[in-house]
């Protein structure tokens, strides 16, 4: 039994070192107390395929957050489809953008996530498409960050 445990160890060990340890995310622009943008790249996508872009905020303040607006800007060759999470979630006219709407009361030290999938033209092939996922707060404009993402197009 100790020696499935210590091989256990040994494994879990040399994977971790494998995928490197997640530390604190550095921010230079947000201060201790933000609420910020989490960078997350969607998942890799074939042409005329969907993936889910995450638009993920956290609250690194240490009292809830006001309401919170999270936008996700599109790049041209991908546009947004299916049922949106939270419910919240609208596009513009133009297909360019997801505006969600959280309301007050995210705890300290959590997070938000909106999830939008998207679909990718069938024309872009080999090659990476960006767009920009932004927060912010009506009722409080110390909120406003943002981060870009990027959508890997294989095949």
């Amino acid at each position: 039994m100790l020696r499935r445990w210590a091989v256990t160890a040994v494994v879990c060990g040399a994977v971790a070192g494998m995928l490197g340890a997640a530390g604190p995310v550095e921010r230079p622009r947000a201060g201790a107390d933000s609420v910020v943008v989490i960078q997350e790249d969607p998942d890799p996508v074939l042409p005329g395929e969907v993936t889910t872009v995450h638009g993920i905020v956290a609250n690194e303040t240490q009292r809830d957050a006001p309401e919170l607006v999270v936008r996700i800007s599109l790049p041209a060759e991908a546009v947004p489809e299916g049922r949106f999470y939270p419910k919240s979630c609208r596009k513009s006219d133009d297909d360019r953008t997801v505006t969600c709407t959280f309301p007050a009361g995210l705890p300290p030290e959590r997070t938000a996530t909106a999830l939008i999938p998207v679909r990718v033209s069938r024309d872009v092939v080999g090659s990476a498409i960006s767009g920009t996922v932004s927060v912010s707060s009506s009722t409080d404009p110390g909120v406003d960050d943002s981060q870009p993402f990027t959508i890997q197009v294989t095949g």
